[in-house]
C-alpha cells in the first residue's frame, strides 16, 4: 500500500460483435458499434474483495517493505469525511484524501466535485443492445481486454485489476441501481501478477485474521471470472447496463513507487464483447500492441 503510487486517468475504447451495439446512455439512437471513454481521476491504491467495498491503509503505518504494520491500519474507503464544519461529506473522500496528502482545503466553497481528489477506483459505464436472431441462446463474453502505457505493453506495472458489473435492464431505460457484489462477472488482474495471496492481504498481516479474510484466489472464483456477461434467449432483443471498475490493488508487490509514480494519463485500456457460441472469453487483463 504505497503511499506514493498514483495514476491520474484512462481512456477507454470498446467495440462490439455484429450482433451486439454500445452506448454511453440507453437510447435507441445512441447505440453504435464501438465506444471512446476517458476518465480523468487521480487513483490510489485500494484494496478489495468483491470490487464494491474498498479498504486503505494508513500511510503512517506502512513498513518499509510495502506491508502494513498491523490490522488496525486498515480503514473502509466507505467512510466519508473527517466531520470538518463546512465539508460537503458526500463529495469525495476526505479522509481518504488527507490520508494520501492530496485533500483539498477544508472549507465549502473550494470542496467540489470535479475530479481533482483521489478516488479508489474507476468506473467505465456503458449499455449493450443484444439482438439475437438465432434458433439457440447466445453468451455475450468479454473476449478482450488489453492495457497499454503510451502505446506500449504494461510490463511491470501489473497491480491493475478489473471488475464487470452486468445487470439486465429494458429498451430505454437506465439502470440506476447501485452495483452490489452479486453483480459482478469477472474480476481478475494483469496476467502475469504475482503475490496476491491471502497472506499479503487486508485483515491478515499476520496469522490473525482483522477486517476480512481476504484470499483473492477463491474470491475471483466465487465472483466468475467466467467472462460471459449473460445469456441470451433465442430469438430475444436484450439490454444490459455494463461497468468496468479499475483500481490499483494496493496489496500487490507490483504497486510501487519504482513503477507508478511517473505514470500519468498515458493507458490505454481495449475491450471487446462478442455473442456467439464459439468465441473464447477472457478473464484477466493483458498487454500486448500487436492485438487487432
Amino acid at each position: 500500500m504505497n503511499k506514493e503510487v498514483s495514476v491520474t486517468g484512462m481512456e477507454v475504447k470498446t467495440t462490439v460483435s455484429s450482433n451486439l451495439q454500445i452506448a454511453a446512455t440507453n437510447s435507441e439512437a445512441a447505440f453504435a458499434n464501438s465506444l471512446g471513454q476517458n476518465v480523468k481521476a487521480l487513483l490510489e491504491p485500494v484494496s478489495t474483495i468483491n470490487g464494491v467495498d474498498y479498504y486503505y491503509t494508513l500511510t503512517d503505518h506502512v513498513l518499509g517493505n510495502g506491508d502494513a504494520s498491523d490490522e488496525l491500519s486498515y480503514e473502509d474507503y466507505a467512510v466519508t469525511g473527517l466531520g470538518t464544519t463546512g465539508v460537503d461529506t458526500t463529495k469525495y473522500k476526505n479522509a481518504f484524501n488527507k490520508n494520501y496528502g492530496v485533500e483539498k482545503t477544508n472549507t465549502a466553497a473550494t470542496w467540489s466535485d470535479d475530479g481533482t481528489g483521489a478516488v479508489a477506483y474507476c468506473d467505465y459505464t456503458f449499455y449493450l443492445k443484444a439482438v439475437n436472431t438465432t434458433a439457440s441462446d447466445l453468451d455475450i463474453k468479454l473476449t478482450k481486454m488489453n492495457l497499454l502505457y503510451n502505446g506500449n505493453n504494461v510490463t511491470t506495472d501489473k497491480a491493475w485489476t478489473a471488475a464487470i458489473f452486468v445487470h439486465d435492464t429494458t429498451a430505454g431505460t437506465a439502470y440506476s441501481t447501485a452495483w452490489a457484489d452479486s453483480d459482478v462477472i469477472t474480476m481478475n488482474k494483469m496476467s502475469g501478477a504475482t503475490n496476491f495471496t491471502a497472506n499479503k492481504a487486508i485483515g491478515e498481516v499476520s496469522s490473525t485474521v482483522g477486517l476480512n479474510d481476504l484470499d483473492y484466489g477463491s474470491s475471483a472464483s466465487t465472483y466468475g471470472a467466467s467472462g460471459v456477461l449473460a445469456s441470451v434467449d433465442e430469438n430475444t432483443t436484450a439490454y444490459y447496463k455494463v461497468t468496468v471498475r479499475l483500481w490499483l490493488e494496493g496489496e500487490d508487490t507490483s504497486c510501487t513507487t519504482t513503477i507508478y509514480n511517473n505514470k500519468t494519463d498515458g493507458y490505454t485500456l481495449d475491450l471487446r464483447f462478442e455473442m456467439d457460441t464459439t468465441t473464447a472469453a477472457v478473464t484477466a487483463i493483458s498487454s500486448d500492441n500487436t492485438l487487432a
